[in-house]
């Protein structure tokens, strides 16, 4: 990553940290709605209906944490969670930020960033697809 990259991505640091923990807490959520009681069992109809909710809560807090970024912090998410996926490397192996984001500013974004926004938020591995992107660009949070 070059220096112009690294001093761009600073301005972007606490909002990819804020995603990664918001989407952790739904991931948290899910597993809670999908645990069991150890037994082999599925958990009761009333302690299902007491964790719903809590799933519900976490995705919804994310999706509107998203959709109250400035449109300019959604491309920057959106490019480091496709660069995490594995969606973006060079010949090489390599990652690159500037790489990814020049095809998108080219031929990937919707006129509304709620669209893009979504996009985000409907990845169940978010998390992981921005820490691995940040990883892979040499990016430190």
């Amino acid at each position: 990553m070059t220096p112009q990259e690294f001093n761009y991505l600073e301005n972007f640091k606490d909002v990819i940290s804020k995603v990664i923990s918001l989407a952790q807490d739904r991931i948290w959520a899910r597993r809670a709605n999908n645990h069991n009681s150890g037994n082999g069992t599925v958990c009761s109809v009333a302690s299902y209906s007491e964790i719903v909710p809590k799933e519900i809560e976490e995705d919804k807090a994310l999706r509107e944490y998203l959709w109250n970024l400035d449109y300019e912090a959604i491309k920057v998410l959106q490019t480091i969670m496709y660069i995490g996926r594995d969606d973006f490397f060079k010949k090489d192996g390599t990652y690159s930020y500037s790489e990814a984001r020049a095809y998108f500013d080219k031929d990937g974004w919707q006129d509304d960033k709620t669209i893009e926004a979504n996009q985000i938020c409907e990845k169940s591995p978010l998390a992981s697809y921005l820490l691995e992107g940040c990883k892979k660009i040499g990016f430190e949070l």
